[in-house]
């Protein structure tokens, strides 16, 4: 598939979910783990840490266009996916976006340990699974 154009605008991204090989998603991964040692430290500054998590995520947005994707699909209402046209039997990285009420991205990064072409998915994008979530 490639890049994803950023020119395309994001509607061609938001509410689907992008198919990645792992190393491609290692820049993407290094922004959300930014963040996530930001929330771990015990006196962090919560406005501090709110401010770099928000920029991590923004910089994590504009990046995903940019890396070089296997597959992208349209995510079912109840966020259920399948990729039809994939080597299988192998791991991959699946990102999800959708925006919430403002219009801000949610992101999540789902691990697939094994995926099978047809093999049916479910991001569960909601404002409780924030991308600072653990990864599975």
């Amino acid at each position: 598939m490639g890049k994803l154009s950023a020119g395309a605008g994001w509607l061609g991204i938001l509410g689907a979910a992008v198919l990645f090989d792992p190393e491609a998603t290692r820049p993407f991964e290094e922004l959300q783990q930014r963040c996530r040692r930001a929330l771990a430290r015990p006196k962090a500054d919560p406005v501090a840490t709110y401010r770099l998590c928000e920029r991590a995520l923004g910089e994590a947005f504009e990046l995903i266009p940019t890396l070089a994707a296997v597959a992208k699909a349209k995510t079912g209402a109840d966020g259920s996916f399948s990729f039809d046209n994939v080597e299988p039997g192998r791991p991959y990285h699946v990102i999800g976006i959708k925006p919430d009420e403002e219009g801000r991205p949610i992101v999540m990064v789902v691990k697939t340990p094994c995926l099978h072409p047809g093999q049916r998915l479910t991001l569960a994008l909601s404002e409780n699974d924030p991308w600072t979530g653990p990864v599975m």
